[in-house]
């Protein structure tokens, strides 16, 4: 289906200029938004003017050097407008004419599934619906309730609207017909023409972001949930419903485990997985993302588990609504590309995409630099993204019009800024697409301690949960993930499915491409038995295993012993492996264990790095997040004379390098939010 990273020769002449396809797609939704004249003035299509306007204006954007579109046919109408649909065959005619490449975005807006409110029209049993814990004079009554306010149906910024349930497969497989199938109808040779489809934030509705207010607490339900749990499960789910929202009884943890399971199988399978297999059918690929990456509480209330929703993506990706690197590193969205091309690399997809844009800076009033957004796409790729898809103003800037933006386009740079930044991502796309990652630690996600804690609150998202076991679980699994990337030790983070689905070998698990000698359990009380059985064997093997500051103890489910759990946990983690109770030393313990591929002679935590294989060459992306100058002495486990690949110039040459402890060293000067390839040839 063509969607594969290729690990083709390198070129430098292909480095200076890169093709389209490493470039960054734009996102322009209807092509109705290029109907501009030179003022900026909307135009009314005609069959005279309106195809040399949109590609008068689509060769503006192929100037500043994108290579590709996200788009839609006209969120006016939606779906159902000849004139709207001739509009948007055109223009798809006019942009495959000027080389870009084609995704298809999928919604009126987001979040995706409701096809701008038609898929509820004549269906309204298709919304949303959780089920809610009432006390009532005569006893506790659990019901049955549609969800909306105060969720991110009504709480987005583009529309508010009730939204469909992403567990009812009669749902999504409407808007499916609804939209990807009309696309296909639409579109001759879909297969040809399009690469991909985008999903955006679909979720589940049973969390609120809406802040300062107490909503009735709910957990995600559909018709057939408690049919399918107990043939999966082997129990009924009625009797133990209470368990769901509060601390009753000894096994409360197991049943929520057991739950929120079904819950996360139920979203794969009825969202995530019948978009997939549409898209296998039709020949194209399933890309977009999810909502709330960056918190495993998030995670618990949207998804029950964020990569089983991550799996049945063929293009895994994010959304960064930040371009302040600083913001990003400090806060949690750095754990948002490690989380999705961790997933990347364990399904050997070839790529991570990120939707990239200064969304949160343009609400403040804020314009970004060059220089940040460098250092913003530094940041992505240094954690695994190697393609853009960009909701950056600097296009609509140079049309004269803000277009679809809700906020001032007028707070985006130029146009020339914007051809550099794309020249810059295609650089970097070209460099990092293809070849093997090589790291050798992996991280385990702890979403099973979380879940086995986790029940409703009625509050909204950003307030703490109130149980200070899936606080300290989600924090600390942050706060080590965060350690270890400022810290240069580059990891992947696996979830049970993938340490399943690893193979032990030569004191390694591995994977597709991935190699790993180090597991890291970050803070969990709760573990699968068979992944605890696996990382044992893992152990025995020769591998390292370990443990930080709270030791499972505690089974993900009715079917598991939580004796065994805690014994065997024990017995790897006292015995074969280690147990740390300060993760602050975790990185001086992984140097001093031998982890040390890329080294820095001072520590500094504005240097991030990403090691890959490619083409006979070892290839370091090393990039400067920080908005100051650094002067940095580093090493690396290899020997010869480097060279350096500068993706602001497209130039390369040779570095004077000198030795290390057996290893080569080179020292790197990095102006503001700078990255650098150093390329060692074998």
């Amino acid at each position: 289906m063509g969607w594969k990273g290729e690990s083709a020769e390198m070129k430098k002449g292909l480095f200076k200029n890169p093709p389209n396809k490493f470039r960054l797609l734009q996102i322009i939704h209807g092509f109705e938004n290029l109907l501009k004249n030179e003022n900026g003035e909307s135009v009314a299509y005609s069959d005279t003017e309106g195809p040399g306007i949109i590609e008068r204006n689509l060769k503006k954007l192929k100037r500043m050097g994108a290579g590709g579109l996200v788009c839609n046919v006209s969120f006016k109408n939606y779906l159902r407008d000849e004139m709207a649909w001739k509009i948007f065959l055109e223009g798809l005619r006019i942009a495959e004419k000027l080389g870009f490449l084609l995704w298809l975005y999928d919604e009126e807006g987001y979040p995706s599934g409701v096809a701008g409110s038609l898929v509820l029209e004549g269906n309204p049993e298709y919304q949303s619906t959780g089920l809610a814990r009432q006390e009532q004079e005569e006893g506790i009554k659990f019901e049955i309730v549609k969800t909306c306010d105060g969720t991110h149906a009504t709480e987005n910024v583009h529309a508010k609207r009730p939204y469909v349930n992403i567990m009812d497969k009669r749902a999504i497989r409407k808007f499916i017909n609804l939209t990807h199938r009309e696309y296909a109808r639409r579109i001759p040779n879909l297969r040809k023409r399009i690469k991909a489809i985008f999903t955006d934030e679909p979720s589940l509705m049973t969390a609120y972001i809406r802040r300062g207010e107490q909503f009735t607490p709910v957990i995600p339900w559909v018709e057939d949930l408690p049919e399918i749990f107990k043939k999966k499960k082997g129990y009924s789910l009625q009797p133990h419903l209470e368990k769901l929202f509060l601390n009753a009884g000894d096994d409360c943890r197991k049943v929520r485990c057991d739950y929120y399971d079904v819950v996360a199988q139920l979203c794969a399978e009825r969202y995530f997985g019948q978009i997939q297999k549409w898209c296998h059918k039709a020949g194209i690929a399933a890309s977009g993302h999810n909502l709330c990456e960056e918190n495993l509480v998030w995670h618990a209330f949207f998804y029950g588990d964020f990569y089983r929703q991550l799996r049945r993506y063929d293009l895994p990706g994010i959304d960064i609504l930040s371009s302040n690197p600083g913001e990003l590193i400090n806060g949690n969205g750095f754990i948002a590309p490690k989380l999705v091309s961790s997933i990347s690399h364990i399904l050997g997809s070839g790529f991570t995409m990120s939707e990239t844009s200064d969304h949160c800076q343009r609400c403040r009033g804020v314009q970004v630099s060059l220089r940040e957004m460098i250092g913003t796409a530094n940041l992505l790729y240094a954690l695994g993204v190697n393609l853009i898809t960009s909701y950056y103003g600097h296009f609509w800037r140079e049309l004269k019009t803000k277009a679809f933006f809700s906020n001032s386009v007028n707070l985006s740079g130029s146009g020339k800024d914007y051809a550099h930044y794309c020249q810059y991502v295609g650089r970097l796309s070209y460099v990092l697409t293809g070849g093997r990652h090589v790291c050798s630690v992996a991280v385990y996600y702890p979403i099973w301690g979380v879940l086995a804690n986790f029940y409703p609150t009625g509050r909204s998202i950003y307030e703490p949960h109130p149980d200070k076991t899936v606080q300290v679980i989600s924090e600390e699994f942050t706060n080590i993930c965060r350690a270890l990337v400022r810290g240069q030790i580059d990891f992947d983070i696996l979830d049970d499915r993938a340490i399943e689905d690893c193979r032990i070998s030569d004191c390694r698990l591995k994977i597709k491409n991935e190699r790993y000698e180090v597991v890291i359990i970050p803070p969990t009380d709760t573990i699968k038995l068979k992944t605890l059985k696996k990382i044992k064997k893992f152990a025995e093997a020769g591998g390292k295993v370990i443990s930080v500051k709270m030791m499972p103890q505690f089974a993900a489910g009715m079917r598991e012993d939580d004796a065994e759990v805690a014994n065997l946990a024990n017995e790897i983690f006292t015995r074969k492996g280690e147990y740390i109770v300060d993760s602050s030393i975790l990185v001086e313990y992984l140097r001093k264990s031998g982890v040390n591929d890329l080294m820095l002679d001072s520590p500094n935590p504005d240097i991030l790095y990403k090691h890959i294989y490619r083409d006979r060459r070892h290839i370091y992306f090393i990039a400067n997040i920080s908005s100051c100058p650094q002067e940095i002495d580093i090493s690396f486990p290899l020997r010869g004379r480097p060279e350096l690949w500068d993706p602001e110039t497209g130039d390369i040459k040779k570095l004077k390098v000198h030795s290390v402890d057996a290893r080569t060293g080179v020292e790197l000067k990095f102006k503001s939010c700078e990255g650098k390839f150093v390329v060692f040839v074998r």
